[in-house]
This record gives C-alpha cells, sequence and structure tokens, in this order.
C-alpha cells in the first residue's frame, strides 16, 4: 500500500508525509502482530512465526529482483504494481498462515514438543 501512495504522490511534501507515516506504521503493525502471534500455544505460535518470516524474506528477495528492472521502464506504474503485489502477498501470506494455525496437532507432539519458548 505504501508503494502505490509514492506511486501517486507528486511533491516532495507528499513524499515525506507518506516516508513518515510508514516510518510510524511498520514499526507498530510489526509489533503488534508479534504480540498478537506470541499469545498462542507453542506450535501455533511456531506454525505464524515461520510464516511471517517466509513471507518477509519473500517478498525482500522479489523486490530486490523485480522493481530495479521495472523502475527502470515504468517507475510510476512500477510502484502502484509493487505496492499492488506487496498487499497481495500480505493477504496471501495471512491466508496461509490461519490454515496452518488451525491445522491439528499429532497426538505424540502435543505439548511435550520441544520448542525454542514453552
Amino acid at each position: 500500500m505504501l508503494l502505490a501512495a509514492f506511486a501517486f504522490s507528486s511533491t516532495l511534501l507528499q513524499v515525506g508525509a507518506i516516508a513518515a507515516a510508514a516510518s510510524a506504521l511498520v514499526p507498530l503493525s510489526s509489533i503488534s502482530l508479534n504480540a498478537e502471534i506470541g499469545t498462542l500455544p507453542g506450535l501455533q505460535r511456531l506454525r505464524l512465526f515461520t510464516a511471517d518470516s517466509v513471507k518477509l524474506h519473500v517478498a525482500s528477495m522479489s523486490s530486490m529482483l523485480l522493481l530495479p528492472a521495472l523502475l527502470e521502464r515504468a517507475p510510476r506504474a512500477s510502484f502502484a504494481a509493487g505496492g499492488a503485489l506487496t498487499a497481495a502477498a500480505g493477504v496471501a501470506a495471512w491466508i496461509a498462515s490461519r490454515a496452518l494455525a488451525r491445522r491439528p496437532v499429532p497426538v505424540e507432539l502435543g505439548e511435550r514438543a520441544e520448542l525454542a519458548r514453552p
């Protein structure tokens, strides 16, 4: 969403406002997501943290590979498309994490599973 907002900005003041909003929203959403995941039981917490980590790595690698080539051809459309794709990837990761959290835990693991934090 922030990349799409950057695409539609036309002045330096708008870019500065979007950057300020991003610098406040990104840490806030990350902290609140980690706090919410931290309240889950062991195996569900592990699954969701794994899905979140994979999502971050895939998004950062994709942007490093694709965005420079796209920016060379059409900067405004590239930022709009990048924002839309990032939002779509976030929704896909959320759907996958919800599906993983709802999977039944094998009986032999249960509460005896060895985790980083009990």
